[in-house]
């Protein structure tokens, strides 16, 4: 199956290549800064966001273009990750702007539709509660935003389904930023069921990956660094963020490349953006 072929991709590539967790790092690291000053330091939160907006494209593309090469040739640099991160950054950086800007309006206009046809389906209630019992216009209008809501979680989930390759679009195959979108909607199209499963996969182990970091954010957040390590005096604040950090790498270095791996293994042949040639996507076909 080319969902757990993809896993495995991953594990061999990591296996066999320890720079990817120095290029994981870059990721987690980045991540951490951003979670860490946020809390110790509301006021400079936004602009360690900013900042890490501007920084995350080239990692994320140099980390890709590591993992690629290690995928198709077995070894790789810190080198490829310098080389691959520059030569797409621009790109990636312009895609990762609209790709915020496109989520962020599709979810206004999904939560207004849903909005929307929530009063539409009161006042209609409301005009038809003369000739129908309250109690069922009360559980019909329920129904309805029920549905209202849950029809826009599925519209922006599978907006992000849809979209959710065209970093790797433009690392493997040198995709310029709107075809990029265009490219990952075809692959999505062209290997629905494969990338379903994919991505609730992927979302589910990364999640339980995550688990310690995510419940000692949630501390710090609750509590406050004063407050967590007066509790729990043997553990350190270095300790507790170097844990953080080394679980978030190791996340990040071995999700990004399944993901990569995966992506390779939709197409119908090897593309690499330094040295072979582009296919169209009158090439690409379904996965087996």
């Amino acid at each position: 199956m080319i969902v757990l072929a993809a896993f495995k991709d991953g594990w061999t590539a990591l296996r066999a290549n320890p720079a990817l967790l120095v290029a994981g790092g870059f990721i987690a690291l980045g991540g951490q800064l951003s979670v860490i000053w946020g809390i110790v330091d509301s006021s400079v939160a936004p602009l360690v966001w900013f900042g890490w907006l501007l920084v995350f494209p080239f990692v994320v593309g140099g980390f890709i273009g590591m993992a690629l090469e290690a995928i198709r040739e077995s070894e790789t640099s810190l080198e490829r990750f310098v080389r691959s991160g520059r030569t797409h950054y621009v790109r990636l950086l312009l895609a990762t702007i609209l790709y915020g800007a496109v989520v962020f309006g599709f979810v206004v206009v999904a939560m207004l539709l849903s909005m929307a046809g929530s009063v539409v389906t009161f006042v209609l209630a409301m005009v038809a509660s003369t000739a129908v019992p309250p109690e069922v216009v009360m559980v019909a209008t329920f129904v309805v935003i029920i549905a209202g809501v849950l029809l826009a979680v599925v519209a922006v989930l599978a907006l992000l389904v849809a979209v959710q390759f065209y970093t790797a679009a433009i690392v493997v195959e040198d995709k310029g930023v709107v075809p990029s979108f265009r490219r990952s909607i075809g692959v999505v199209r062209r290997n629905l069921p494969s990338v379903i499963g994919f991505s609730i996969l992927w979302a589910i182990a990364l999640d339980v990956f995550l688990t310690p970091e995510l419940t000692l954010v949630s501390a710090l957040s609750e509590y406050g660094l004063t407050e967590l390590l007066a509790m729990e005096p043997e553990i350190g604040q270095g300790v507790s963020i170097a844990l953080s950090v080394v679980v978030a790498t190791v996340a990040a270095a071995y999700f990004y490349t399944v993901y990569t791996a995966y992506y390779v293994r939709l197409l119908p042949k090897p593309a690499d953006s330094d040295d072979a040639d582009q296919p169209t996507d009158a090439d690409l076909s379904p996965a087996e």
